[in-house]
């Protein structure tokens, strides 16, 4: 996940719905004709056609806590950080990949759904005379092992053979799942990719729609929104050089509640550090371009030249605000004046402190 955070806006309306709507829907096992697993066993014989995607790769979980694929699904993960955000142009780039590897794996036949080989009930007749054994042909089909002769044979032996141990389970079956022919079939797998309403490449389509394409066009900084830049070992000579910076620290300065009563001319640690955090910068072209170049995440985000107001956010040592203090303000430190106090009181002078250092073994000793 990229350190900045910019919130951005796209038209995201149905995309997640499309998503989870396409979760729940292939979350079902019976009347796509799956009764194998159990829950011990769920691993090697699926119970639903989603836990099926999932044997195609390793199962993981994304940032939300929803299930994300690896393999065949990869796309899934890829559809998912777009929907969860802040976009970059990687992750756009990777959304596209994952697009082009799914539909080039259709074109692998030993990978395509459709041409998956089951050794099953191929054709079954029921028993001529009174004590005979049903005939009962097996073969080889392509995309699903639940034939119509596959139900047909379940449901005798469930009416005749109730007692038998290991009999067929009962489940929906279609005609179109399953083909003699490679290439023919449309199993439930392959719908679960490629069905024009309820598969993941209609889910694909509309996040491609929302977000504008390969260059995300219609994603945007979203108006009234803070970027938040962490600038932990980024150079303060070049966060100096922000267009307004120098104001910034001068007001900062100049408020008197970040000093200590008396004539300490050390500001609070702390209540420094917030005064810093919680500065809001108007972006410039000026702006934009510094945070280019010391945030590559930032460059990488689709609509950060629209970005209107930031903030940046310091360590709590405040080293690096005290470095920033000392690149803008230059010579001035030596002649500034506490606020609220005139050199016969308080010599001018700032005196900026780092955090507390720990002491060594002596000062443990003596404390």
């Amino acid at each position: 996940m990229t350190e900045v955070y910019m919130e951005q806006e796209w038209n995201k309306a149905g995309t997640k719905e499309a998503l989870q709507v396409w979760v729940e829907h292939w979350s079902k096992g019976k009347e796509w004709g799956i009764v194998g697993g159990n829950r011990f066993r769920s691993s090697i014989t699926p119970n639903t056609v989603l836990e099926m995607a999932k044997k195609h790769g390793k199962a993981e979980v994304s940032r939300d806590g929803n299930t994300a694929f690896k393999g065949m699904s990869e796309l899934v993960i890829a559809i998912q950080k777009i929907l969860e955000g802040p976009l970059t142009q990687t992750e756009i780039d990777d959304f596209y990949q994952k697009h082009k590897d799914l539909k080039e794996m259709l074109t692998v036949e030993h990978k395509n759904p459709a041409n998956i080989e089951f050794h099953t009930v191929i054709e079954f007749s029921e028993p001529v005379g009174e004590g005979d054994e049903p005939k009962v042909t097996r073969g080889k089909v392509y995309g699903h092992y639940r034939t119509l002769a596959y139900n047909e044979y379940a449901q005798w032996m469930k009416k005749n053979k109730p007692d038998r141990k290991n009999n067929p389970k009962l489940a929906p079956t279609q005609e179109e799942w399953s083909n003699s022919s490679p290439n023919e079939a449309n199993p439930p797998l392959l719908q679960c990719i490629q069905d024009k309403e309820k598969g993941l490449l209609s889910v694909f389509r509309k996040v491609d729609r929302a977000i504008g394409g390969p260059k995300a066009k219609n994603v945007k900084h979203k108006k009234g929104t803070i970027g938040k830049f962490p600038v932990l070992g980024k150079p303060p000579a070049r966060l100096a050089e922000i267009s307004t910076m120098r104001e910034h620290i001068e007001q900062i300065l100049n408020d008197p509640s970040i000093y200590p009563a008396g004539k300490s001319r050390a500001p609070v640690k702390q209540r420094l550090n917030d005064a810093f955090n919680n500065m809001v910068f108007t972006a410039d072209a000026q702006d934009i371009q510094i945070l280019e170049e010391l945030f590559i995440d930032f460059k990488d985000m689709p609509g950060h030249q629209n970005l209107k107001q930031f903030r940046l956010y310091f360590p709590k040592s405040n080293i690096t605000i005290n470095k920033l203090i000392r690149a803008v303000m230059a010579e001035d430190l030596d002649t500034f004046q506490k606020p609220g106090t005139i050199p016969e009181e308080v010599k001018p002078g700032l005196t900026l402190k780092m955090q507390d250092k720990p002491k060594d073994w002596m000062g443990v000793l003596k404390s």
